[in-house]
């Protein structure tokens, strides 16, 4: 479908042109209210992550700083108005920005394999793939999946869906985007899955449903790895880089998501939001509107922190 319509709105752009007619307006119309939502809350999502990991780094490094809520909501607001700041007036820059960050992408992957592959203790294969606990403190297997692996799974591949919302300023969409969609989603399921075996044959914690000391599992399990605080510091901080480059790009996609929709009268003050900026050639108002709906949202989550 992104190769025969290759458009900045995607899901809801394919659904009106292959839909039944009789329904193709309405069906189109939920589509992209929920299209639109759904990239809204997630980078927001990816945004409260990256600055409530910060702090927490911090404090690892420094036991003398307490991280509280609010430190970590300055943090956000401080990577939405950079995310904001490149996509708006840097985007012409953001293909050397790719290449670099793929680069550092893949240099990160195998520093932090070999890491944990020399430095960690290991599991034997039988207590990797024979061993199984069905229930935990915190509840079924089944519970546990649909909480926190499929979230990890939406973050890994959204990237086979961002692209799709770049068409409009790619060359040769029709053939790139489809061929880009599938290497994203190729690419990044084979390193998921290498990751995957290096961490349950590195996972040694004593209890692996137990909450984590410093609020994020992978943290402590950087510590056992490295056998240092400070070590783990020093490569969870590759992650935060990372992190906050995966922001910026999600932060592109969304803008461009919103951007067609209200192209198409689908939302509230749709003249205003779809207007391109004639000097940057990018569409600002789109971008405000993720970066204030970002914001706001965290503040919503700071809320329920405190």
């Amino acid at each position: 479908m992104s190769s025969i319509a290759p458009t900045a709105g995607g899901q809801y752009h394919w659904t009106s042109e292959f839909a039944p007619p009789s329904i193709q307006r309405f069906s189109s119309y939920v589509s992209g209210w929920l299209s639109s939502l759904a990239w809204l809350v997630g980078v927001a999502s990816a945004m409260f992550i990256a600055g409530n990991l910060i702090p927490t780094l911090i404090s690892m490094g420094n036991p003398n700083f307490v991280p509280h809520p609010w430190h970590g909501y300055l943090f956000v607001v401080a990577i939405c108005l950079f995310c904001f700041l490149v996509n708006g007036f840097l985007a012409k820059h953001i293909p050397l920005l790719e290449g670099f960050v793929l680069c550092f992408t893949i240099m990160a992957f195998v520093s932090i394999v070999i890491v944990y592959l020399v430095l960690s203790p290991k599991l034997s294969g039988s207590e990797v793939f024979q061993t199984f606990t069905p229930q935990s403190e915190l509840g079924s297997v089944g519970t546990l999946e649909l909480v926190s692996a499929q979230v990890l799974i939406f973050y890994s591949f959204v990237a086979s869906d961002s692209t799709a919302h770049l068409a409009e300023e790619t060359q040769h969409a029709a053939i790139v985007i489809p061929r880009a969609m599938v290497w994203s989603y190729a690419i990044i399921g084979l390193l998921d899955f290498v990751m995957l075996l290096v961490v349950c044959f590195t996972w040694v914690a004593p209890d692996v449903y137990a909450a984590p000391t410093t609020g994020y599992a992978f943290l402590d399990q950087l510590i056992t790895a490295t056998g240092s605080s400070k070590g783990a510091v020093a490569i969870a901080a590759v992650f935060v880089v990372l992190i906050i480059f995966s922001v910026t790009n999600f932060m592109a996609s969304t803008s461009r998501q919103v951007f067609a929709f209200a192209r198409d009268n689908g939302l509230p003050f749709s003249r205003w939001i779809a207007k391109v900026d004639p000097r940057t050639l990018t569409p600002m108002n789109s971008l405000v509107v993720v970066l204030v709906f970002t914001i706001l949202i965290c503040l919503i989550g700071l809320g329920s922190t405190v």
